[in-house]
């Protein structure tokens, strides 16, 4: 199964196709070009997971909310923790960030606000909103 991030216009990077089933890549340019950009968007697109698991464990995201606000808050939950990794966005060129994964799909870009947003995949949706009913119940 193929594991990669397809980038469109973040930052420097205009085109990048990063296969993630290698266990070992070598970025080289010159300075500025986007090598630093590209191990950003890696590294968060594959802690999404993690994301995912602390805010399945946060107790207050299900005791003080109502269970109708439970998946919007998680993609607020997710903005949030890519403003840490990135910075405002208000910025940036509109952008275009693809993860592919085990069969599933996330999708990051930038609305014609200039804020950015997450879709997922209906399966990958299905699945999250199992686990976040799941952890709402345990809480």
């Amino acid at each position: 199964m193929e594991n990669k991030i397809v980038i469109q216009n973040f930052g420097p990077v205009k085109e990048a196709q990063i296969n993630l089933n290698k266990n070992f890549q070598i970025f080289i340019g010159v300075q500025a070009s986007g090598k630093s950009t590209i191990c950003k968007v890696v590294y968060f697109v594959q802690k999404i997971r993690d994301y995912t698991l602390d805010y399945l464990m946060d107790a207050a995201q299900f005791t003080q909310n109502h269970k109708n606000e439970y998946f919007n808050n998680y993609m607020k939950y997710l903005t949030k923790q890519f403003m840490g990794c990135f910075g405002k966005t208000k910025h940036m060129q509109k952008f275009n960030v693809s993860y592919m994964f085990a069969g599933k799909h996330i999708n990051i870009f930038l609305n014609r606000d200039g804020y950015v947003r997450f879709s997922l995949d209906a399966k990958l949706k299905e699945e999250l909103l199992g686990l976040i009913n799941e952890s709402a119940e345990m809480f």
